[in-house]
């Protein structure tokens, strides 16, 4: 019978409009030309196409193939910081998804649907230049990050980021396995070349479960972090000819995330312990999804139950430290006519938001 319960799971879609972020009033300028609606999305990355199979660092240059590469030793992941955890409003986590119960499923007593899967998709459709406020012209980083969770007397955290320090080197896309109480990191990390931020990037930053009962990856509960990059022309189709790539880092499931993934946000913010600062006109589109169903090894799947239901809300919690200078457009959209109001998707058991960040306001 709680299956059956399970299976009318609801999430609901955390929508931050009130984002603080301190910076300088910046004189008018003119408002960003019209930005392309990009095609609808589809619920499940892509990047499906193949999965790794065994603890470690893979790179997949051809679609559908993997090539095992040596993952950072733990001196050469030291050298560089890693992200850290928000200690007040300090932070920017842009958009948020929490997972939720129904009242009926608290009274038989379920009291959370943990997620199975969260990925984050960040595309500049309007860039001039950037920089970050430790690291210089060109670093930024891309997370997707968990809650907190408890975890056997700590607390529990999981970040899927990469991190691009600019010129200084170092760059890197890392699972880091979180004890947020006693401040220890246990990460690994796919040591990567630069992505530079250019107008029509777009990056997917992903990570998913695989829990007990997990079939094709040995030594399960893991976790499976990506970051996939590409190129998209001007009428928002996929640059065949410019340079793409996929990079997989996977980690043992070190505190238990599997039963304690509620909540995911994310968006393009400072390499480490910073915030990046665009300048010129900046459109970002982020799209945010999850899925609390089992995470298939292979696309083309549907997942009827529990069918993701959503609304938006008007708070989420910061957890990481990081921040940009963009100014969230929430739904109704009071930024810039131009950019297309925020969308809430849900299919085949997965809810994605589409929204917009700027700069200037």
């Amino acid at each position: 019978m709680k299956n059956i319960y399970v299976a009318i799971a609801a999430l609901t879609i955390a929508l931050i409009p009130d984002i603080v972020v301190a910076q300088a009033q910046v004189a008018p300028a003119p408002k960003p030309t019209d930005v392309v609606t990009l095609p609808k999305y589809k619920p499940v990355p892509t990047i499906h196409k193949v999965v790794p199979k065994t603890f470690g660092c893979h790179v997949e240059t051809t679609p559908g193939k993997l090539t095992e590469v040596p993952c950072l030793s733990a001196a050469d992941i030291a050298k560089r910081p890693p992200p850290t955890a928000c200690t007040g409003a300090d932070g920017d986590a842009a958009c948020g998804m929490q997972s939720v119960v129904t009242p009926t499923q608290q009274q038989f007593g379920i009291n959370e649907i943990p997620i199975k899967e969260g990925f984050l998709e960040v595309t500049l459709q309007q860039y001039s230049s950037s920089t970050d406020t430790k690291w210089g012209a060109g670093a930024y980083s891309l997370q997707l990050n968990s809650n907190f969770f408890p975890s056997g007397g700590t607390t529990g955290w999981v970040q899927f980021v990469y991190q691009d320090f600019g010129a200084q080197g170092g760059d890197r896309f890392c699972v880091w396995n979180i004890d947020v109480k006693n401040n220890k990191y246990n990460p690994v990390c796919a040591a990567m070349s630069s992505l530079p931020l250019t107008a029509r990037v777009q990056f997917t930053v992903g990570g998913f479960v695989c829990g007990k009962g997990c079939t094709y990856i040995p030594n399960a509960p893991a976790l499976a972090g990506w970051v996939h990059w590409q190129t998209l022309n001007a009428n928002g189709s996929v640059c065949s000819s410019c340079a793409s790539g996929t990079v997989w880092a996977e980690a043992p499931d070190t505190y238990g995330l599997a039963s304690g993934w509620t909540q995911i946000s994310g968006s393009i913010l400072g390499a480490s312990g910073s915030k990046i600062n665009f300048s010129g006109n900046t459109v970002d589109q982020n799209v945010l999804g999850a899925t609390a169903c089992p995470v298939p090894e292979a696309p083309g799947w549907t997942c009827a139950t529990p069918q993701l239901n959503g609304q938006y809300a008007t708070t989420a919690g910061w957890v990481t430290a990081e921040a940009n200078n963009l100014f969230y457009a929430p739904s109704p959209n009071w930024v810039a006519p131009q950019v297309p109001q925020s969308a809430l998707t849900c299919s085949d058991g997965f809810c994605w938001l589409t929204a917009y960040e700027i700069f200037p306001k």
